[in-house]
């Protein structure tokens, strides 16, 4: 008899030894022990957009092993994105480990590193920023979310404008997905995106030359409102020096915290507008050459996934059908010449030229943002500020310092 609960007792310790050993096992799919292990097994899920698969990865993940998270820290990430790299985690899902999985079905996706991948000229470097709900919450939306502890998500600037999505939640140890709009929702609590620094690699980093002749050049920027839900990516394209009746499919203005080349040649650093309500000083970013035989026009436009391409469903009606987006009813700013420098001005109408067509991906052309009869006598030699700063007015969705310089 007691060698029957001898055993008895040793087959409950080998029971509970296997249940443990077995815990132990979950805890590597999905913990921080195998993180790489975890993205291996969920991307066989993947969809067709290589940034919507490796994004949602990292998101469970994150809210899964959650040690990286500090409310009061945290806040600082509404201002600035900062790398997944530098989060306080024991271990991170490393893309170079399954690139072969990704490869097999991306056929033009390279991983760079841990957490960064390149698919033709542009680089992905996953970012996490957090959603400024502070701000973005009003009475106007149809209801309000109340998220448990915290929520992750896709930033959803890289897919729609409306800011739908799926949310990864924790609640009793249990991870939950939890769908928002957030154009017609209210978050309540923090909200964090997993986003990407994009990289034109095939962007020059230094000019071959120097061009001479008289510029106009951007010396601030003041941005009035946010078209989406996360940190607005801000552009400038030209109309006029490529054609007199369509803006530029792709500009080299890209105010995302980079060096970029601008109109004159000059390797100019470019502020990261990623707030409303605030002036960002320009280092006299050259934006077009200056003539009096043919008029010129600036636009802004907040970019979603191609950055330096205007991206856009090309179903719209337009001079060249598919290949041109038309803007109706635009509100700009007239330059005079002559103090107060600018007139305000709606009604009109512009083109866009598509340089890549992706119906889910509509850049947004701010339709209150653009100004025109742009002329060497129309621009001052002193700095002056078209347009209002005051958040209060909606009137118009940008205003800018500008002059015009001469290069000898």
């Amino acid at each position: 008899m007691k060698r029957l609960s001898l055993i008895f007792a040793l087959a409950m310790v080998l029971i509970v030894s296997y249940f443990f050993v077995w815990c132990g096992k979950g805890k590597m799919v999905s913990g921080p022990e195998n993180p790489t292990k975890v993205l291996a097994d969920y991307i066989e899920k993947l969809y067709d957009d290589p940034l919507r698969t490796v994004g949602e990865v990292y998101a469970k993940y994150l809210i899964e092993n959650d040690e990286w998270y500090d409310e009061s820290e945290c806040k600082e990430l509404i201002k600035a994105p900062e790398s997944i790299k530098n989060l306080y985690l024991e271990k991170f899902p490393d893309l170079r480990d399954i690139e072969d999985i990704l490869k097999s079905k991306y056929k033009d996706l390279q991983v760079v590193d841990a957490t960064s991948f390149r698919i033709g000229r542009y680089v992905y470097k996953l970012e996490i920023e957090m959603y400024d709900n502070v701000h973005k919450n009003n009475k106007s939306k149809l209801k309000s979310i109340k998220l448990d502890g915290f929520g992750i998500m896709v930033d959803p600037d890289l897919f729609n404008d409306c800011g739908m999505g799926y949310t990864f939640v924790k609640k009793d140890d249990k991870v939950k997905v939890l769908p928002v709009t957030l154009s017609k929702y209210n978050i309540l609590g923090p909200l964090f995106f997993v986003t990407y620094r994009v990289e034109d690699t095939a962007e020059l980093k230094k000019p071959a030359s120097v061009h001479k002749g008289t510029y106009l050049v951007l010396t601030g920027i003041f941005l009035k409102e946010d078209h989406e839900s996360g940190s607005p990516e801000v552009e400038l394209y030209v109309q006029g020096n490529f054609s007199s009746l369509v803006y530029n499919k792709e500009t080299n203005f890209k105010f995302d915290g980079g060096d970029h080349i601008d109109a004159a040649g000059y390797e100019r650093a470019f502020p990261d507008v990623n707030k409303t309500g605030i002036w960002y000083p320009c280092s006299n970013i050259a934006i077009c050459r200056l003539t009096d035989d043919f008029e010129q026009k600036i636009i802004y436009v907040e970019d979603d996934k191609y950055p330096g391409r205007f991206a856009h469903d090309d179903n719209d009606s337009g001079i060249y059908d598919d290949y041109v987006r038309k803007v109706d009813i635009l509100k700009g700013y007239y330059l005079l010449g002559y103090s107060p420098y600018f007139s305000g001005y709606e009604g009109v109408e512009s083109y866009m030229l598509i340089s890549h067509n992706n119906p889910d991906n509509n850049d947004d052309v701010d339709q209150r943002s653009e100004v025109s009869h742009i002329l060497k006598s129309t621009v001052p030699t002193t700095e002056v500020m078209i347009g209002n700063d005051s958040i209060y007015d909606k009137t118009y969705g940008i205003c800018y310092r500008i002059k015009k310089v001469t290069y000898d």
